[in-house]
């Protein structure tokens, strides 16, 4: 069995540049061996733990889980907003002065592109 909590718990403390012990202390743990177990697949946290998990790392229970490699929907929601208002976003969608046709025709591609892959997955989980 894959040890998807282990290696996502790691990549993130990695990230930030913490050692074992400095997670175990964040979490309130009180011996290093207990966290490390964890990234090591010898043990897994209880869903308390992993709600403290996820809130430290500000990611969803999901993405720890392994169901979904979206961090956290909330900030995924946030950074898709920021996008679409964004005018340089919006400028290859409206007819802005300087838009090139190319531009237009690559957002055109890749919001198919999207609408397509989540229209496969949501036929897969129908059947």
């Amino acid at each position: 069995m894959e040890n998807i909590i282990g290696k996502r718990l790691t990549q993130l403390r990695e990230e930030r540049g913490w050692t074992k012990t400095y997670t175990a202390e964040k979490l309130g743990i009180k011996t290093m061996s207990t966290y490390a177990n964890w990234e090591y697949g010898i043990r897994t946290p209880d869903s308390e733990m992993l709600t403290k998990i996820a809130d430290l790392f500000d990611i969803s229970t999901d993405f720890l889980l392994g169901r979904t490699n979206v961090r956290n929907q909330n900030t995924a929601d946030k950074e898709l907003e920021e996008l679409i208002k964004d005018p340089k976003f919006m400028a290859a969608y409206h007819d802005y002065p300087g838009t090139s046709e190319e531009a237009k025709k690559d957002l055109i591609r890749f919001l198919k592109f999207i609408k397509e892959r989540y229209n496969d997955k949501q036929v897969k989980r129908e059947n």
